[in-house]
């Protein structure tokens, strides 16, 4: 829905099945990449994984401090495809050169945020997620606030909402 000069858009996820069905959901808004693309988002640690991709461990790194920095991190010096936890629930990716910005905000349950920035990639995506999405998180012996593992009851529904709102200057 478009209302306040923002796209709202709510995800809603239902078990018809008579048994517990595990879920994670997310959305991916890719975003043009330019010299000057920043981004800025308050997290806490970054997954850090495999080249497969495959996460083996959170911790702190570099893109930490630079996301959490006032300007953002700049997408164009950095090679990514990573989850970050302890997220403060909000993302600007910001164009300066060009005075415009999206803002992402997002509703408790996606507890995630994820940054693809591959250096050899035109674009780049900042997400947010209600689980990781690497293949075998479920299996990590990690506390549930570190991977997301949602799990519905037959019958059982769960439902997130996130907007995206524009700014320019």
């Amino acid at each position: 829905m478009l209302a306040d000069d923002a796209l709202h858009v709510t995800l809603t996820i239902r078990n018809l099945s008579d048994r517990r069905m595990p879920f994670g959901f997310g959305h991916h808004p890719y975003f043009p990449r330019t010299a000057s693309t920043f981004v800025h988002a308050r997290v806490d640690v970054m997954w850090h994984g495999t080249p497969d991709p495959l996460p083996l461990y959170v911790g702190p790194h570099p893109a930490v401090d630079a996301l959490n920095s006032p300007q953002g991190m700049a997408v164009d010096r950095v090679d990514l495809d990573n989850h970050f936890t302890g997220w403060g629930r909000e993302t600007t990716v910001a164009w300066p050169d060009e005075g415009r910005a999206v803002t992402l905000r997002v509703d408790a349950l996606f507890d995630f945020t994820v940054i693809y920035a591959p250096k050899a990639f035109l674009r780049c995506c900042a997400w947010s997620r209600s689980a990781m999405s690497r293949t075998g998180y479920i299996h990590l012996d990690v506390p549930h606030v570190q991977k997301g593992d949602g799990v519905l009851a037959p019958g059982e529904a769960a439902s997130a909402s996130f907007s995206l709102t524009p700014q320019s200057n």
